[in-house]
C-alpha cells in the first residue's frame, strides 16, 4: 500500500474474505500518523480502472478477485486530500469561513465557531467538551492581513464520517464561480453533478439555481442594476466611434426599461443587436425599421426567418420592395406537426416536400407537388394555404437567397455568442462587441499575412 502523496514508504499487510475497512484504515493511521491530519481514501486499478474501497464488501470483493485470478500481491493506494488550512494566512474572513466549510466537508470532522466576526474566527472541535479534542484555529486581521496565530491540526477524537448534507450558499458560490466564469450557460444539472463528484453532496435544484444566480451576479453585476449601467454604455459607444448606431429607449413615465438597438460599425461584419422588454409586433417594426435606418434604403433584401408573426406582418410595411424567405427546418417541423401521429406516411412527404422546396425548374415541382398532394391529402392542403410557394419553393422564390434555405447562420450566431447571452444586459452588449472586434482584428492580421 503506497499514500498518494509524497512519503517514500509503503505498508504491507495481509487481507482476505473477512477483512474489515476499519481494521485497514486504522493500519494505514498507525503507519503515518500525519493523515490523521486529513480526510483519505484508499482505492485499487483493475481493468485499466481505479475501484474505490469504501466499505467493507469493496475489500472482501477485492480478496475475492486476487484469489480466483492468483495474484499474491496487489497495490492499494492511498489519495489524500491535503487540508489547505495551514496555507490560509492573507485571505479575508469569508475565505477562511469557507476553507472551514471545505475542510469539513473533506475530513468529515465538525467544528464549532467559538470567535466570528470581520477581524477574527476561532474555531475548535465539535467534540472538544465531550472528548476534549485538542483540534482549534486561531486567527484574526493583522496589519491589513488574515493571519493564523495558533493552529494545532491533530483530532484527538477518533475518526469522523464524511456526512455533510447542507453546505451553506456561500461556500458554494465560491466553488461555482470559476466554473461559471468559464461556462454562464451551466444547468442545474452540471453544479449538482460537480459537487457530487468533488465533494460527494448532493445539492438540490432550488439551491443549484441559488447558487449559480449569487455567482452570475458576483461576476457581472446585478441583473437589475445592469439596465442602469446601460444608459451610461450607449452614451460611451456613441462618445467612442459616431459610426455606431444606438439607439435607447425607456419608459418616460416610469424611467423602465423598454428596448434597445446596437449596430456596431464594421465593414467587415455589418451586425444589428436588439433587447427589448417584450417580443411583440410593435417591436419587430422599430427593430426593422432602424436596420433600415442603419444598413440604408436603397437596396432590396432578402430576409430568411422562422415566420414569426411580428415579421410577416412588418417586412411588408417596412421593406415593401424587399423578398422573404420561410426557414424550410421550421417549415418541416411545422409539417410534422400538420401530419397526424399516425400517419405512416410521414417520411415519405417530408422527403417530398422537401423535393418541392429544392425544385429548380417548375416542371419537377409540379411533379413532386402533384405527388405531395395526392397522399397527403385534406391536412396538406390546410397546411399549403399558409405558405404561399413563392415564400419558400426555390422555383418560385424570386430573391437571391445565395443557397440558403434555412436560417443556419442565425443558428451559428447564437451558438457563437452562446455565453455572452447568457449574461445581463449590458455584460452581454459589451462581450458582443469585443468577440466582433477580436474577429475583425484576426481577419486583418489573417490578410496582412
Amino acid at each position: 500500500m503506497k499514500p498518494g502523496f509524497n512519503l517514500k514508504s509503503t505498508l504491507s499487510f495481509r487481507f482476505g474474505l473477512d477483512s474489515l475497512t476499519d481494521v485497514v484504515t486504522r493500519k494505514v493511521c498507525d503507519k503515518w500518523p500525519d493523515l490523521g491530519l486529513k480526510s483519505f481514501s484508499m482505492y485499487f486499478s483493475r481493468d485499466a480502472k481505479e475501484n474505490l474501497i469504501e466499505t467493507d464488501g469493496d475489500l472482501q470483493s477485492l480478496a475475492c478477485y486476487c484469489y480466483g485470478m492468483k495474484i499474491a500481491t496487489v497495490e492499494i493506494k492511498v489519495n489524500v486530500y491535503m487540508s489547505s488550512m495551514s496555507s490560509c494566512s492573507g485571505a479575508s474572513a469569508p475565505e477562511f469561513r469557507c476553507k472551514l466549510i471545505e475542510y469539513s466537508i473533506v475530513s468529515g470532522y465538525k467544528y464549532e465557531l467559538i470567535k466570528n466576526d470581520d477581524f477574527r474566527v476561532t474555531t475548535v472541535c465539535q467534540k472538544k467538551n465531550k472528548l476534549n479534542c485538542q483540534w482549534c484555529i486561531h486567527s484574526w486581521e493583522s496589519c491589513g492581513y488574515f493571519e493564523i496565530k495558533k493552529i494545532n491540526l491533530t483530532h484527538t477524537c477518533g475518526f469522523a464520517v464524511k456526512d455533510y448534507d447542507h453546505p451553506p450558499l456561500t461556500f458554494l458560490k465560491t466553488h461555482t464561480l470559476d466554473f461559471t466564469r468559464d461556462k454562464p450557460d451551466l444547468t442545474f444539472g452540471d453544479i449538482t453533478a460537480l459537487y457530487t463528484h468533488e465533494y460527494g453532496l448532493s445539492i438540490s435544484r432550488h439551491i443549484a439555481y441559488a447558487d449559480k444566480k449569487l455567482a452570475l451576479k458576483e461576476l457581472y453585476g446585478d441583473v437589475v442594476l445592469s439596465y442602469n449601467d446601460l444608459l451610461w454604455y450607449t452614451e460611451e459607444l456613441k462618445r467612442r466611434d459616431p459610426m455606431n448606431i444606438i439607439e435607447l429607449e425607456v419608459n418616460k413615465e416610469s424611467g423602465k426599461f423598454e428596448r434597445v438597438f446596437v449596430a456596431f460599425e464594421s465593414r467587415l461584419f455589418p451586425l444589428a443587436v436588439s433587447a427589448v422588454d417584450i417580443e411583440n409586433d410593435s417591436n419587430w417594426y422599430w427593430f426593422l425599421d432602424m436596420s433600415k435606418k442603419t444598413f440604408g434604403y436603397e437596396r432590396r433584401y432578402t430576409f430568411l426567418s422562422d415566420r414569426h408573426h411580428g415579421l410577416l406582418i412588418n417586412i411588408l410595411i417596412v421593406f415593401p420592395d424587399s423578398y422573404h424567405s420561410f426557414c424550410f427546418w421550421h417549415m418541416e417541423n411545422n409539417l410534422r406537426t400538420c401530419l397526424s401521429k399516425s400517419c405512416g406516411m410521414t417520411k415519405v412527404l417530408v422527403a417530398l416536400f422537401k423535393k418541392c422546396a429544392y425544385a429548380a425548374i417548375h416542371e419537377k415541382f409540379e411533379k413532386h407537388m402533384a405527388e405531395f398532394k395526392e397522399i397527403g391529402g385534406d391536412a396538406l392542403s390546410n397546411f399549403l394555404n399558409w405558405v404561399p410557394y413563392e415564400y419558400w419553393a426555390n422555383t418560385y422564390f424570386c430573391g437571391a437567397q445565395y443557397g440558403e434555405m434555412c436560417s443556419s447562420l442565425a443558428e451559428c450566431f447564437n451558438s457563437w455568442i452562446d455565453k455572452e447571452r447568457h449574461l445581463p444586459i449590458t455584460a452581454m452588449f459589451d462581450g458582443i462587441r469585443m468577440k466582433m472586434m477580436k474577429m475583425a482584428s484576426a481577419w486583418r492580421m489573417e490578410c496582412k499575412n
